[in-house]
């Protein structure tokens, strides 16, 4: 009987984690990059939050996430911080109206549209004639 092959697991790599204000709101405050993934996940919160409650997204919202539930207390963090939400915030939307806009009709809906396209160059003569 020949023994069972050995699987290596791969060794998990640490994952890496937010600073939280706490810990040093001027450190915060100082990294661009820190600002924006702090941003982002502030958004995809704020957002998921208010689409569930079927609530419209406000700048008062936003900080008051920021200031209630994150613990945010530095006021140069919290604008920062809050502006960068907002600013993602205002782009998903706008990605979102966009997407919806270009979207293709139902099927039906498009084989109506090219009936109605057909149509219109018979119906012309005969509106110009009337």
């Amino acid at each position: 009987m020949r023994p069972k092959p050995q699987y290596r697991v791969p060794p998990r790599r640490p994952r890496l984690r937010l600073v939280h204000s706490r810990a040093d709101p001027s450190f915060i405050s100082a990294s661009p990059l820190l600002t924006a993934a702090i941003a982002e996940t502030v958004a995809t919160a704020v957002m998921a939050e208010h689409a569930r409650l079927g609530t419209p997204v406000t700048v008062d919202v936003v900080m008051d996430h920021l200031r209630f539930r994150r613990g945010f207390t530095d006021v140069e963090t919290l604008e920062r911080i809050g502006l960068a939400a907002c600013e993602t915030i205002i782009s998903r939307e706008h990605a979102a109206i966009e997407a919806h806009r270009r979207a293709k009709p139902p099927r039906r809906q498009r084989r109506m549209q090219g009936a109605v396209q057909l149509l219109l160059p018979f119906t012309e003569p005969l509106e110009a004639a009337a």
